[in-house]
C-alpha cells in the first residue's frame, strides 16, 4: 500500500492499559474531541451479561464471544470508513493477531494508558465498591489487579505512553497532536 491509501484509510486508535488505568475515560474525552465511535470491550461485555440475564441464550463460551463481536465491530466500522476508538486492556500475545488483521484496513495509532499498579488497585477497588454490578458483569473481584502483570500490545505503529495517574502525561492537547498527525 502506497503513502496515499494509507492516508485515504481510517482510523483506528487503540486505547489500552491495565484495568482502572483511565482508559474509558480518556476514549470518552478524546470521542468527543474527534467526533468518532468507541468500541468497548467492557461495554459489549454488559450488554452480553444483560442479555444473557434476560434470558437470551448465547452461543459458546460468553468471553469468546466478546472478543468476536469486539473485532467483528471494529472491521466492519472500519472497512465502511469509520474512524474508531478501540478500548480494552489489550495483552499483547491475545490481541495483537487481531490488530494486525486490521491494520490492512486501517491506520493503527497506539495509546497506552500507563499508571503504578498498586494505584491502579486502588481505583479498581473503589470502583467496585461505588458500583457492586461490576462483579457480576465484569467477573472482577477485589484483588485481581494487584501485581498483576501486564503486557500491553507491542506493534510498529505510532505510539504514546500517557501517564494516568493524575490527570494526563502528556496533557490532552499533546495526546490530540499525537492522534492528529
Amino acid at each position: 500500500m502506497n503513502a496515499s491509501e494509507a492516508s485515504a484509510l481510517p482510523t483506528l486508535l487503540v486505547i489500552t492499559g491495565r484495568p482502572a488505568s483511565g482508559k474509558t475515560r480518556l476514549s470518552q474525552l478524546l470521542a468527543g474531541e474527534f467526533g468518532c465511535p468507541v468500541v468497548s470491550r467492557d461495554a459489549i461485555m454488559e450488554g452480553l451479561v444483560n442479555s444473557m440475564q434476560r434470558g437470551v441464550e448465547i452461543p459458546g463460551d460468553p468471553k469468546r464471544r466478546v472478543y468476536e463481536l469486539f473485532f467483528a465491530n471494529l472491521e466492519l466500522l472500519l472497512r465502511k470508513g469509520v474512524s474508531v476508538i478501540a478500548e480494552a486492556a489489550f495483552q499483547h500475545a491475545l490481541w495483537v493477531p487481531e490488530l494486525e488483521t486490521l491494520s490492512h484496513c486501517a491506520r493503527l495509532k497506539l495509546l497506552i494508558c500507563d499508571i503504578d499498579p498498586e494505584l491502579a488497585q486502588v481505583r479498581f477497588d473503589r470502583r467496585l465498591a461505588e458500583d457492586p454490578r461490576r462483579a457480576r458483569l465484569h467477573g472482577e473481584r477485589s484483588g485481581r489487579g494487584r501485581g498483576a502483570a501486564y503486557r500491553p500490545p507491542r506493534l510498529p505503529v505510532p505510539t504514546l505512553r500517557v501517564d494516568t495517574s493524575d490527570g494526563y502525561d502528556p496533557a490532552l492537547d499533546q495526546i490530540t497532536t499525537f492522534v492528529l498527525q
